[in-house]
């Protein structure tokens, strides 16, 4: 009896809990599911084309690229916005909707010349209402051309190192790297010395005209375009002006014969351009070398000085005093006075004087016939074998190397 009372609770419990159910079933036939936040990116489709995919780096050159959204059921999707970039180049449209194909377009330009990187990563994402639904879609578009992954390395060296003012300087670019190689004479070279000059190429000399401290700036391109830039300081040492001192040889130089005169410079060598003499009588001279002859007229004293000036315009000057004494004087007799062909011919030139007190130390003879002599002592003979008139001439040397001359003419007879 209890057993059978609990089936008929059981039973009609159970059909209370089925009415129950029912009501409840048709109260959720009615609702309304909660609504989404978000339309769901995950169910999108979305493929990207680019035409073409291989352009040159130029910054004009263009592809077309085509956005296609489906969604879950393969099913064109309209209205779609869509948010659009690249990582370098430039796009035509950076926000675009989806027509009723389901399809969007905009363009990409290539970058201009010498811009890092050998493709562009174009993208989209779709625009919902849940930014942490949105997965970017993306696609490359390659360039052609040389490799760019880097901008060249300038590097180079001067010779000398530190220079002077004046004196060229050869820079060499040849350290330079690009794409982890030597770039040589595959990239171009423009150079800026910081005193206004520039120069190109990857081996260049410049010459400053200035003492200072100068940034020169090396600008390399490399063959993709792509540009950099080095500067390094450079101290230009400045030239001091010439030093001179003058010497003459003979010293001091005789009255009516030559004198040398010599300036020399403690410089270096070629940079004087040219000599300005004034010998203190009057006369003066410019000469291009360190050397110059001049005859004084007459005894006196003088003071020659010299001017020399090199190629920057700087001059040293230096200057020389000296007295000239009297000139020597040559003199000689000849015995007998008229003498023949029989005769010996005695010679004697004793009554030579030196300049200021010097004395005659050579005695130097020409006898008109071809024959000659000298002796440091003023007296000679000779003999004639023809009959004629000789010219005899006499050179003395005084001990301050100064000369004078003299001639006699003698008439030889027949005995």
């Amino acid at each position: 009896m209890k057993s059978m009372l609990l089936r008929v609770w059981t039973r009609g419990a159970g059909l209370a809990l089925v009415a129950g159910l029912l009501v409840t079933g048709c109260t959720l036939e009615n609702g309304e599911a909660p609504a989404v936040t978000g339309p769901s990116e995950f169910g999108l489709s979305v493929t990207m084309t680019a035409s073409p995919d291989l352009l040159p780096r130029d910054g004009t050159s263009q592809s077309l690229v085509t956005v296609t959204v489906r969604d879950e059921a393969s099913r064109p999707v309209a209205g779609r916005r869509l948010a659009a970039g690249a990582d370098i180049g430039r796009l035509s449209e950076s926000d675009v909707v989806t027509s009723a194909d389901g399809r969007a377009t905009f363009s990409y330009t290539a970058p201009a010349p010498g811009t890092i990187g050998n493709a562009a990563q174009v993208w989209v994402v779709p625009v919902g209402d849940n930014g942490g639904n949105a997965v970017a879609r993306t696609l490359s578009i390659n360039f052609t051309g040389p490799s760019n992954r880097a901008a060249p390395i300038p590097d180079f060296t001067r010779t000398p190192d530190k220079p002077e003012r004046a004196a060229p300087v050869r820079f060499d670019a040849s350290a330079t790297t690009d794409e982890g190689a030597p770039c040589l004479d595959l990239c171009t070279y423009a150079w800026d010395f910081g005193d206004g000059g520039t120069s190109t190429g990857r081996i260049t000399n410049h010459t400053f005209t200035s003492s200072g401290t100068f940034v020169v700036t090396l600008t390399v391109t490399d063959p993709a375009g792509s540009s950099a830039s080095k500067g390094i300081e450079v101290i230009v040492a400045d030239v001091l002006a010439p030093s001179i001192t003058l010497r003459v040889a003979p010293n001091p130089p005789i009255a009516g014969q030559s004198a040398t005169f010599t300036a020399a410079v403690a410089t270096a060598p070629g940079r004087i351009r040219s000599y300005q003499w004034t010998f203190g009588d009057g006369t003066s001279q410019t000469t291009s070398v360190p050397t110059v002859t001049k005859v004084f007229a007459s005894p006196g004293t003088y003071v020659t000085t010299v001017i020399a000036t090199d190629d920057l315009g700087q001059t040293g000057a230096a200057s020389l005093g000296f007295v000239i004494g009297s000139s020597v004087t040559a003199s000689f007799t000849v015995s007998p006075t008229a003498p023949t062909t029989a005769d010996t011919v005695f010679f004697n030139g004793s009554a030579s004087a030196g300049s200021g007190g010097s004395t005659i130390t050579t005695w130097a003879w020409d006898f008109g016939d071809g024959t000659v002599a000298s002796d440091s002592v003023p007296t000679t003979s000779h003999l004639y074998g023809t009959e004629g008139t000789y010219v005899v001439t006499l050179t003395v040397t005084d001990s301050g190397g100064r000369t004078g001359t003299t001639t006699v003419n003698v008439a030889i007879k027949a005995p």
